[in-house]
C-alpha cells in the first residue's frame, strides 16, 4: 500500500470517526431508543461494571445521560484495508468508503440521571461496513469502561 493510499484511509477514518462520535453520543443523550439502528444482531457489546455483562437492552434502559467527549482518535484497520486495491484512486471514493473497518477510541465523562458527579469513561468501537447499505457502517464491537 502506498503512502498516499494510507493517507486517504487515515483521512477517511478520521472523518468517519468525527461524524460517528457526534451522532452516537447525541443518540445516547437524547434518543437512546434509536440505538439499535447502529448495531447488528452479531455486534459485541460488553459492559464491565458492578453487575457484570450488560447488553444493548440494558444500555437503552440506563438513566438519562449527558456525555462529554474529551477526545477521540481513529485508525483504519490495516488487516482489512490491505486487501483493497488502491492502484487507481486519486481520492477517497465510495469503493474505499465501504471497504474497511475503522477503530474508534473515545475518552470523556458521563453524568447519569440526577447524579451531578461525572464519571470518566473510555469507549472503543470497531465500525464495520454495512453490506446491506452502501457507504454506511454499523457498530461491530463496542467496549465501554469506567476509568
Amino acid at each position: 500500500m502506498s503512502s498516499s493510499n494510507l493517507k486517504e484511509l487515515v483521512s477517511y477514518s478520521a472523518l468517519g470517526a468525527q461524524k460517528f462520535v457526534t451522532h452516537y453520543y447525541n443518540i445516547m443523550d437524547t434518543k437512546r431508543t434509536n440505538l439499535p439502528q447502529l448495531y447488528r444482531e452479531n455486534s459485541k457489546i460488553p459492559r464491565h461494571n458492578l453487575s457484570g455483562f450488560t447488553g444493548l437492552n440494558e444500555v437503552i434502559g440506563l438513566p438519562a445521560t449527558k456525555y462529554s467527549v474529551r477526545c477521540f482518535n481513529s485508525h483504519p484497520l490495516p488487516s482489512i484495508a490491505s486487501a483493497i486495491d488502491f492502484t487507481n484512486l486519486n481520492s477517497v471514493s465510495p469503493s474505499v468508503q465501504g471497504s474497511c473497518c475503522i477503530l474508534v477510541n473515545v475518552s470523556g465523562d458521563v453524568v447519569y440521571g440526577a447524579d451531578r458527579r461525572g464519571r470518566a469513561f473510555s469507549q472503543t468501537f470497531i465500525l464495520a461496513p454495512d453490506v446491506e447499505k452502501s457507504n454506511t457502517f454499523y457498530v461491530s464491537n463496542d467496549c465501554f469502561r469506567f476509568v
